[in-house]
C-alpha cells in the first residue's frame, strides 16, 4: 500500500468517525433540546404519583357521650421483596407475632413481587414488637405505614346497628354505612 492510499484510507476513516460523532451529537441535541419537554414529562409521570391519604373516620357516641366506635392508631405492614434479607427468619417472626400459618407466611415472604401486603390494621404494640424483633434479627425490607383501625370501646354492643368498616375505611353495614359520608 502506498503512502497516498494510506492517507486516503485514514481520511475515509476519519470522515466516517466524524459522521458517526456528528450523528451522536445530533441525536443528543434532538433528545435533550428538541424533545426535552416530552421526555421530562414522561420521567415526571413515572416518578411522581398522587396518593390520596384517607381521613380518620368520626367517632360514634351513645346518648351519654360514651364512644361506641372510634379510630385508634395502627400499622399496615408490607414487604419490599427486593430489599428483604433473611426470609427464613422473617417467616418465623410472622408466624409468632401475627399468628400466620407457616404456609401463609411462606407465600407472603417468597412472593415474586416488588411489594406485598403482610398485614393491615395491626395493633401498634404488635407492630412495634415486629419492628424491634426485625431489627434485632437483622431483617430488612419490612415497611410500616401509619394508619387507623376501627375500635369499639364498649365491645360489640348492638353490632347490627353500628355495623362494620372495611379495611379501606368505608362503612359496610349499619350506621357505619348509613352515615359514611358524615363519618
Amino acid at each position: 500500500m502506498t503512502r497516498e492510499q494510506a492517507i486516503r484510507r485514514a481520511a475515509v476513516v476519519f470522515i466516517l468517525l466524524g459522521l458517526g460523532a456528528l450523528a451522536i451529537v445530533g441525536r443528543l441535541i434532538q433528545l435533550q433540546v428538541v424533545e426535552h419537554d416530552h421526555w421530562a414529562a414522561l420521567a415526571e409521570a413515572m416518578q411522581e404519583d398522587v396518593i390520596e391519604i384517607p381521613q380518620r373516620r368520626g367517632t360514634i357516641y351513645d346518648r351519654a357521650g360514651r364512644p361506641l366506635a372510634c379510630d385508634v392508631p395502627a400499622y399496615s405492614i408490607a414487604l419490599d421483596n427486593y430489599h428483604m434479607t433473611k426470609p427464613e427468619l422473617l417467616v418465623g417472626l410472622l408466624e409468632e407475632e401475627l399468628g400466620l400459618s407457616e404456609d401463609e407466611a411462606v407465600r407472603k415472604v417468597y412472593r415474586e413481587s416488588y411489594f406485598t401486603w403482610i398485614a393491615r390494621q395491626v395493633d401498634r404494640e404488635v407492630g412495634d414488637r415486629i419492628k424491634d424483633r426485625a431489627d434485632e434479627l437483622g431483617i430488612a425490607g419490612l415497611l410500616f405505614f401509619d394508619t387507623w383501625k376501627r375500635a369499639y370501646p364498649q365491645g360489640r354492643l348492638a353490632p347490627e346497628i353500628l355495623g362494620v368498616v372495611g379495611v379501606d375505611g368505608e362503612g359496610l353495614e349499619g350506621l357505619e354505612l348509613a352515615c359514611d359520608t358524615a363519618l
